[in-house]
């Protein structure tokens, strides 16, 4: 569905949990291919997050809240 609307959105990042292995982000790589938006670093965790996993996890929220707030505002 988001391929098909073409969301204006300049960033997209993928969190995700998987038991056996996956596939994910190469599947949301294709569904989203038309979609012009930066992808950043997907965070896919196999069963619980470790502590490292969550501190990847932070990595990308803030790598993410960086480049929200580098961007120009916008004023009506």
């Amino acid at each position: 569905v988001a391929n098909a609307m073409r969301p204006k959105t300049r960033f997209i990042a993928l969190v995700g949990s998987y038991g056996w292995g996956t596939k994910v982000d190469d599947a949301i790589a294709g569904l989203t291919g038309a979609i012009k938006a930066e992808r950043l670093p997907s965070v896919l965790v196999k069963g619980l997050p470790t502590l490292q996993d969550l501190e990847r996890l932070d990595a990308m929220a803030v790598a993410l809240a960086e480049k929200i707030n580098a961007l120009p505002l916008l004023i009506d």
